[in-house]
């Protein structure tokens, strides 16, 4: 399935995974997406658990948001509702029959860093500064996305990144638009998205002339009350065999890709390097190189 056979479009992830970088970016190179953001807030969830009740009607849900117009009444091909900090489904809405799912990773080590960072410069709900249960919320989400990740690739209706392989690697951007239905003219921007709060680190200072390889060393820049934090996190069982499975099965889909056919190889090399991953495992486009991924078992020195 690509973006244009999908009624709606459930793009999952994690605060600070990259969210708005990804999606500003689709949006720029495809016309007409409607991104409704956020539309479960963490932060109801968390002062009154229980307050979302699942599947809600999705005509409901787009009138409440701020830029609802009958236009979108019938939620157009385009409509991308992103869900932020829950664990993947595909029972969120009802009232729609063709839905593409997007699920967008980040490596632990970045992805905790930058949340652990981002809660010793502000008091937010999402972000706690201990070992508590909201932090033990947010890794069984990501361990959740792990496995979504592995038990979903293959379907038609599921596209898997790695935020770690698509900020830094063209080919791989190249690769995630030709999965999705669209040639990616535009490259991802030099400024921040307003949504979010911009970077952990950076705020919204332009991305445009520092090293994107930056963004996976972001421990290096944490203080060591951060740091330990994060060894905790990092250390935790059941984050240690996420990260176990997950180098796994991105190596056996590398090997896959690697031992295919060369008939296959052949069939595919005049539309470029995308479609020879796409025809291999379509639905799954996470196949970072084994250095993208090294960072994984212990914090960087």
């Amino acid at each position: 399935m690509k973006m244009h056979d999908a009624d709606l479009i459930l793009f999952h992830g994690m605060k600070r995974s990259g969210n708005h970088a990804v999606l500003d970016w689709m949006m720029d190179n495809v016309r007409g997406i409607k991104h409704f953001n956020n539309v479960f807030p963490l932060r109801v969830e968390l002062e009154q658990p229980g307050s979302f009740k699942f599947p809600v009607v999705l005509g409901d849900v787009l009138r409440k948001q701020k830029r609802w117009s009958d236009f979108f009444a019938k939620a157009p091909a385009h409509t991308i509702c992103s869900i932020e900090d829950w664990d993947f489904g595909r029972n969120y809405f009802s009232g729609a029959e063709h839905t593409l799912n997007i699920l967008l990773l980040r490596s632990a080590e970045n992805l905790f860093s930058s949340r652990i960072h981002k809660a010793f410069k502000m008091h937010m709900a999402a972000y706690p500064r201990e070992f508590d249960h909201v932090m033990r919320r947010a890794m069984n989400v990501w361990v959740d996305h792990v496995d979504a990740l592995l038990e979903n690739s293959g379907r038609p209706d599921f596209v898997g990144i790695v935020f770690d392989d698509w900020v830094t690697k063209p080919a791989y951007r190249d690769a995630v638009a030709d999965r999705l239905g669209f040639k990616a003219v535009v490259q991802p921007r030099a400024s921040r998205a307003k949504e979010g709060g911009g970077s952990s680190f950076d705020g919204h200072a332009e991305v445009a002339g520092t090293d994107p390889s930056s963004l996976l060393q972001r421990s290096q820049r944490l203080s060591p009350t951060e740091r330990d934090l994060l060894a905790q996190v990092l250390a935790d069982a059941a984050i240690v065999e996420a990260q176990r499975k997950l180098s796994a099965f991105l190596q056996s889909e590398k090997h896959l890709k690697e031992t295919s056919s060369t008939t296959d190889h052949q069939a595919n090399a005049s539309r470029g390097p995308g479609a020879v991953i796409s025809a291999v495992f379509p639905a799954v486009l996470a196949y970072p190189s084994l250095e993208s991924w090294s960072s994984l078992i212990m914090i960087s020195g």
